[in-house]
């Protein structure tokens, strides 16, 4: 991907797999942290002591660069689900991971 189809993508899935094996696991948490943070209040109550996040970051630094990613893209689809615009949460996602993450090298 270049770096005007990077700056141009509103999906977060064909981001993320661009950082696959160079964003951090922390920056995959933080991502998906974020993006539960933004939906939040659309959520109905959540009855678990654990969300998304901490599941996430309970086994993100035991995962593969693969797998951490698609875990990634998955909460944040199933969250963007959520949201009131799903496609205008998907563009709101992938800015935010463009601020996490950077560009890629």
């Amino acid at each position: 991907m270049t770096e005007s189809e990077w700056l141009a993508c509103d999906q977060p899935d064909l981001l993320l797999e661009v950082v696959e094996g160079k964003a951090t696991r922390a920056q995959l948490v933080e991502f998906v942290r974020r993006c539960w943070q933004h939906v939040t209040p659309f959520l109905p109550p959540v009855q678990s002591e654990l969300t998304v996040v901490e599941q996430f970051a309970a086994v993100a630094d035991r995962q593969s660069d693969h797998d951490a990613v698609l875990y990634a893209a998955e909460a944040a689809l199933k969250l963007a689900r959520w949201a009131p615009d799903m496609r205008q949460e998907q563009r709101q996602q992938a800015a935010l991971l463009r601020q996490i993450v950077g560009r890629p090298a």
